[in-house]
C-alpha cells in the first residue's frame, strides 16, 4: 500500500471522512470539534481538515496524530496498515 498517495487521496475528503468517522462534531473554521475522538458534540478533541493533524485534549486520554489514517488506527485499535485499508475502501 503506498501511504503517500492514499494521504494524496484522502486529504482532498477530509471534510466529509471526519464528519461520518466522528459524527456529532462541528466544523469551526478548519477545525472539526467533538467531545473526543468517536464524536459527539464537544470541544475536547480536534481534527483540521486542511492538514489532517488532529488531538484529543481530555486530560485522562490525551492523544494526537498527524493524518486520518493515525486517527482510525487510534479509533479502532488497529494498525495503521489495516487503518489505511479500510480508509481506501470508503474512498473508492
Amino acid at each position: 500500500m503506498n501511504f503517500q498517495n492514499l494521504k494524496e487521496i484522502l486529504k482532498g475528503q477530509h471534510r466529509s471522512l471526519i464528519a461520518e468517522l466522528c459524527p456529532g462534531g462541528k466544523l469551526l473554521g478548519v477545525e472539526w470539534n467533538a467531545s473526543n475522538i468517536h464524536g459527539g458534540q464537544g470541544t475536547s478533541f480536534s481534527f483540521n481538515v486542511d492538514t489532517g493533524v488532529w488531538a484529543d485534549f481530555n486530560p485522562a486520554n490525551r492523544q494526537s496524530g498527524s493524518d486520518l489514517i493515525s486517527l482510525v488506527a487510534t479509533q479502532n485499535n488497529i494498525s495503521q496498515l489495516e487503518a489505511a485499508k479500510r480508509l481506501a475502501v470508503m474512498v473508492n
